[in-house]
């Protein structure tokens, strides 16, 4: 069953006010972007996970984690689906130091679990004008929500959500302990 918020992106919904969302190469107004057929609806949209993440290895379960299918969490709203993505880039920085587009890719979507990481760190750098080795603050609010926007478009090949809905998330992940 495809949830509610996407159906409503296969009519012409209204884009929300501008923005000052985004880092650097973001504009300051937010279109949908065309979406493919019901059929066709990436997985990681249809289970509410546009992060496409797995679940935690020590069995504990993300805020709105419902069930796994297909290998990913499914989560009961895009909303908790974007917030523990933010969280995981988070806790990169937080736990392990990570702080640049080439060691985050490495860790979130490694070349053993089959991902062309050059390809990744490509696509993110291209969306947000960063350098590959340039140095992030996943803290600040505006850098972790360009940075899982980019992400997002890079793992569904569409990026859905308006900029308020990926600040709110990356608000929400950003308090949480």
């Amino acid at each position: 069953m495809i949830p509610a918020w996407l159906s409503r992106l296969f009519g012409k919904p209204e884009p929300p006010p501008p923005s000052t969302f985004g880092g650097a190469g973001a504009t300051d107004s937010w279109e949908p972007e065309s979406f493919p057929p019901a059929s066709r609806v990436p997985l990681g949209l249809r289970q509410n996970n546009p992060g496409n993440l797995r679940p935690l290895p020590s069995g504990q379960l993300w805020r709105g984690q419902v069930s796994v299918a297909n290998g990913f969490v499914v989560f009961i709203t895009a909303d908790e689906g974007i917030r523990a993505m933010a969280l995981n880039l988070r806790n990169y920085q937080r736990k392990h130091n990570i702080e640049t587009l080439v060691a985050i890719v490495r860790r979130y979507a490694p070349a053993a679990d089959n991902n062309n990481e050059v390809a990744y760190v490509n696509s993110l750098a291209n969306q947000t004008d960063w350098s590959p080795l340039q140095r992030l603050n996943l803290q600040d609010r505006h850098t972790l929500a360009t940075l899982v926007r980019a992400m997002i478009r890079h793992e569904q090949g569409v990026q859905p959500f308006p900029p308020e809905v990926i600040q709110a998330a990356v608000d929400n992940a950003l308090i949480a302990q």
